[in-house]
């Protein structure tokens, strides 16, 4: 493994990690604008 590779895998794996943490927040967003809304029943 090489340290280009080596590179390659650590840039993948934090692009990984910053779309899982951008769609966590999306989702939290989503849920507290949802929040924010009167409930209708």
């Amino acid at each position: 493994e090489t340290e280009a590779e080596r590179a390659t895998l650590q840039a993948d794996a934090d692009a990984v990690e910053a779309t899982a943490q951008k769609d966590a927040a999306r989702r939290a967003a989503r849920e507290a604008a949802e929040a924010a809304l009167p409930k209708e029943d």
